[in-house]
């Protein structure tokens, strides 16, 4: 059985992966296009325990990720938003709040599709969370395409060829996939078609 998808990402690694500052996410945060969240033990807020992952106000979290880098590592944070609330809680015992350091501030994975689909952002992964270099699914629309307006052509190589040419024209440099991966690719589509 595969690994469950993941549950969240640090700002580093969603800067990383939409080509960003850490400032930026921030500040989109600060205009409410997405949340930023973290795992805290039980704190009282408002008269509560309040524990678990919770929503931190943004506000508090910028001069831990200032543009030059000279920031602090930690920030105390005495407000909280528990899941499904619209209300911050302020934390009252520890009575100057928590410290949350710059690596422990996550951006949930539902949150991060959201913002990649309203932004158009979306990336290309492989297994395992990287990255792709090629852009597979549009390749896969592509051949389904190609196939549905020109039907098959005579021999697997002009397929693979044509492919080829695809992902050339859509590169910035001409980088395309080697003739064997594409075949890789498409062996199985092209088997089943010419049974």
């Amino acid at each position: 059985m595969p690994l469950p998808p993941r549950f969240a990402w640090t700002i580093a690694e969603a800067a990383a992966r939409w080509g960003c500052m850490a400032a930026d996410i921030v500040g989109w945060a600060i205009t409410g296009r997405l949340d930023l969240v973290s795992a805290i033990r039980t704190v009282s807020a408002n008269g509560q325990d309040v524990s678990g992952i919770v929503t931190l106000p943004p506000e508090d979290l910028l001069p831990m990720f200032r543009r030059d880098g000279s920031g602090p590592r930690s920030a105390a944070v005495r407000r909280v938003r528990p899941p499904g609330s619209e209300t911050w809680l302020r934390i009252t015992d520890p009575a100057n709040g928590i410290e949350i350091e710059a690596a422990d501030v996550l951006i949930t994975t539902a949150d991060l599709e959201r913002f990649e689909d309203d932004h158009s952002l979306a990336k290309r992964t492989a297994p395992g969370g990287s990255a792709s270099r090629y852009d597979w699914d549009g390749f896969y629309t592509a051949l389904i395409r190609r196939i549905h307006n020109d039907g098959l052509p005579d021999t697997q190589r002009e397929l693979v060829v044509e492919m080829q040419g695809w992902f050339e024209r859509r590169s910035k440099d001409g980088d395309a996939p080697d003739e064997s991966t594409i075949r890789r690719k498409i062996s199985a589509l092209w088997n089943e078609l010419r049974a």
